[in-house]
């Protein structure tokens, strides 16, 4: 604060501020673990997907390898060869080419709102304040949960479903009125 903002913030503040807001930020209790297995410039992964705009794949590799230590969450392993795949082999141009992304559907979706106070709407709480437009507000809240969230693994992965997946939903019931060869977008986890 000091050198970018030219800003004096005494000691005890900087401390009350860590005190207060340690249980938002329950990534410190990994932190020595994660340190272990990556440098502070390679525990996060960024990658710049141009998938008709721009898209910053970030993956907390430190989180994943954690997470995947313990034989309870062995259902999420296929993660990482998805994760490693967007880098190396992975079908860019369904997202460059495509017609169909999932954000641009005619859904006629009515879910009942309900107001919740949980540890993410908390986290929203304290970061979004520190957005200087409302443009930057959702990556500032996904890098803010990256880093400092224990759960958070990724953000902004590319996701698709292919002719021969729609087939198959389609085959198992799911009801998906719309013709397209491939669907596309991105989610957070």
């Amino acid at each position: 604060m000091r050198r970018k903002a030219h800003i004096e913030i005494p000691t005890r503040t900087l401390q009350d501020w860590l005190q207060t807001y340690r249980p938002l930020c329950t990534y410190s209790r990994l932190r020595t673990a994660g340190s272990r297995l990556f440098t502070p410039e390679t525990i996060i992964r960024m990658l710049e997907l141009e998938h008709r705009q721009v898209y910053r794949f970030q993956l907390h590799r430190a989180k994943l390898d954690i997470l995947l230590q313990n034989p309870d969450h062995s259902a999420f392993a296929p993660l990482r060869d998805y994760f490693r795949q967007i880098e190396t082999n992975f079908p860019h141009n369904l997202f460059t080419e495509a017609e169909h992304r999932s954000s641009k559907f005619p859904a006629e979706l009515r879910p009942k709102v309900e107001r919740k106070e949980n540890h993410a709407t908390r986290m929203a709480e304290l970061v979004l304040p520190t957005s200087l437009n409302n443009r930057m507000r959702h990556e500032m809240l996904q890098r803010f949960m990256l880093v400092n969230d224990s759960v958070t693994v990724a953000v902004e992965i590319p996701i698709y479903l292919t002719a021969t997946d729609l087939a198959y939903y389609r085959h198992h019931g799911f009801n998906l009125d719309f013709e397209a060869e491939a669907v596309t977008g991105h989610i957070d986890v």
